[in-house]
């Protein structure tokens, strides 16, 4: 009888991992316009990882997607993207000056 009442599907999102995955997916026309500040660079370092950060997003966000459910706190994968390219352009500017 027990049996009878527990949940057959997933546990439903919270609210604050919906919220992300929307900001993620809005920010997608951002990310495909930041492509244009890669010719910004004056270093190859902050070049590439500005590149190889800009390339893993779409990636990042699609492992967000995929674990949504069993993992949620990876919701914010995509971060790490925004992370490194704000890095790479500090290591630029340090470079570019030494």
């Amino acid at each position: 009888m027990a049996d009878m009442f527990e949940p057959i599907g997933p546990p439903p999102l919270g609210n604050r991992v919906k919220l992300l995955l929307n900001l993620w997916c809005v920010l997608l026309p951002v990310w495909l316009a930041l492509s244009l500040a890669a010719g910004g660079f004056r270093t190859n370092v902050g070049g590439n990882l500005f590149v190889i950060s800009w390339l893993l997003y779409p990636l990042l966000l699609w492992m967000a997607f995929l674990l949504k459910r069993s993992k949620p706190y990876l919701a914010a994968l995509p971060a790490l993207s925004a992370v490194a390219m704000f890095i790479s352009g500090e290591i630029d500017n340090l470079l570019r000056h030494s």
